[in-house]
């Protein structure tokens, strides 16, 4: 009276069940070998990175990959394998770190400059570029990732380093960073006298109202036109900001903070898997040397 249920066809499951089971022992074997190389901690911070969002898309990703491999979908072995190898590689702190390398202003050279900026004659002023300050929920002035540039700032002037400080940036959705780097270094115990705003919503136009505000500066800025002129901006940036200062016939003394490159060359087996801040700083990375070429 009834009919005898068809089985399920084995065209489709079987390259499933093969394609998660080869890639649970790839994924075990990572694990063992992060606990056999570096302990439990590493394994465990192997484990976590692989299923949170950036590891597991990228371990799905290899999932597909191997099952349009299984079945012969070449379509799906572009897509998916693209899409794996491009997260693997971006995404892993060893290509990350490598790409940061190749656009940050080389840390040895950063060493001498700060070295040699602690014995000569103070800054008659430091430019700091914007874009390092971020709001909180409660609607203050907080530093952000590259908040280091307004705390050295502000560490130059309580030196007794530099005369006088430019904040620079401007925005149409949020109040000016130029304005926001004002008020902290205000709050850090930086004189009001002793601060000036420059306004610009990219880089190239910061340093065109650079070039307005010292063919014009204002009355109270410091006026020794020999002075040293400091550029204090993230390291990553530091390549482009100077390029295009150099571009409006300045000549500033560079000095960068915020360096995201790693310290350390001994990588350990998690550093492997993908994760949202090394694909952040891949991101990063190609941004500038995009930029480069744009000639921005």
């Amino acid at each position: 009276m009834f009919k005898k249920s068809e089985p399920t066809s084995p065209g489709l499951i079987g390259p499933i069940v093969s394609s998660a089971f080869t890639l649970a022992i790839v994924a075990g074997c990572l694990i063992a070998l992060a606990f056999w190389a570096d302990g439990y901690s590493a394994a465990l911070r192997t484990f976590t990175s692989m299923i949170m969002p950036v590891g597991l898309a990228w371990t799905i990703g290899g999932f597909l990959t191997l099952w349009s491999i299984r079945r012969g979908r070449l379509g799906g072995i572009l897509v998916f394998g693209l899409f794996f190898v491009a997260v693997g590689l971006l995404g892993n702190s060893r290509i990350s770190d490598r790409l940061m390398r190749s656009v940050e202003w080389p840390f040895e050279d950063a060493a001498d400059e700060q070295l040699e900026s602690t014995i000569a004659p103070p800054f008659r002023t430091i430019v700091v570029l914007g874009g390092s300050i971020s709001t909180g929920p409660d609607g203050r002035f907080e530093l952000g990732p590259d908040g280091e540039r307004i705390f050295t700032a502000a560490q130059f002037w309580h030196q007794g380093r530099t005369e006088s400080i430019i904040c620079t940036g401007s925005s149409v959705t949020t109040e000016a960073p130029s304005t926001t780097g004002r008020i902290l270094l205000e709050s850090a115990g930086v004189p009001a006298k002793a601060i000036f705003e420059s306004p610009g919503m990219n880089t190239v136009e910061e340093m065109q109202n650079l070039k307005t505000f010292f063919d014009q500066p204002p009355e109270t800025f410091p006026q020794a036109g020999d002075g040293r002129i400091g550029l204090i901006t993230s390291a990553f940036h530091l390549n482009r900001a100077m390029r295009l200062a150099r571009a409006q016939g300045f000549k500033f003394t560079p000095l960068p903070v915020a360096y995201r490159q790693g310290e350390r060359d001994n990588y350990e087996v998690y550093d492997w898997v993908p994760t949202v801040q090394n694909l952040k700083d891949s991101t990063t990375a190609l941004r500038e040397w995009l930029a480069y070429f744009a000639g921005r």
